[in-house]
């Protein structure tokens, strides 16, 4: 279920998603195409004034939208990874024992993870993902040759949360991340002409 705009649960500790963690969940169900059904009371303002800006981001709309022969997924992840709870209880059965609970391997994910989703037939235009789940922020950088089916060595970045254009870059982006938060980036070839000038 999309969690985002749901500020608690029932759910013990569960205090809901900050914005940074909103903006990454909305981010990571438009770019592997999931249905956006929403789960939160859209008559709370104060909730609809937090998320408006995530939810009514039209370039990031227009990426859950897009189809070109892919409908997006993970590319690229950590090696080091991040323990989320002491048992994943996803795997338990239905009406697992404690025993049975407590066997239960730990929740991990690796600390950083990359998802991407082709916007145009022929590599030039690509949406990509950059989560980071650890407690910190952190540089993390896209080599370009990383993204699959993205045929540009130069390509033009978009960040579409702030929606303005980064630059044109070669060969690789480096970013800022805060903690549980994401950049989300549109990627575009460019012409080698405008490359060499922008280099």
């Amino acid at each position: 279920m999309l969690e985002v705009g749901v500020l608690a649960s029932p759910f013990s500790g569960d205090k809901g998603l900050t914005i940074a963690e909103t903006r990454s969940h909305f981010a990571a169900w438009a770019i592997v195409s999931s249905p956006l059904t929403l789960s939160h009371d859209p008559s709370n303002l104060t909730i609809m004034d937090a998320i408006w800006p995530v939810l009514s981001n039209r370039e990031l709309l227009a990426i859950s939208q897009a189809y070109a022969g892919y409908s997006g997924g993970p590319f690229k992840e950590a090696a080091e990874g991040l323990q989320l709870a002491a048992a994943d209880t996803a795997l338990a059965r239905p009406g697992a024992s404690a025993a049975e609970l407590a066997a239960l391997p730990p929740l991990r994910v690796p600390a950083w993870q990359y998802l991407y989703k082709p916007l145009e037939w022929g590599g030039r235009k690509a949406a990509v993902l950059l989560m980071n789940h650890g407690k910190e922020a952190a540089q993390l950088t896209l080599a370009f040759a990383d993204v699959p089916g993205l045929g540009c060595r130069a390509c033009s970045v978009r960040d579409v949360w702030s929606r303005k254009d980064v630059g044109t870059f070669n060969g690789s982006v480096t970013l800022g991340v805060g903690s549980h938060d994401c950049a989300l980036l549109v990627l575009t070839h460019v012409s080698p002409h405008v490359a060499r000038a922008a280099a």
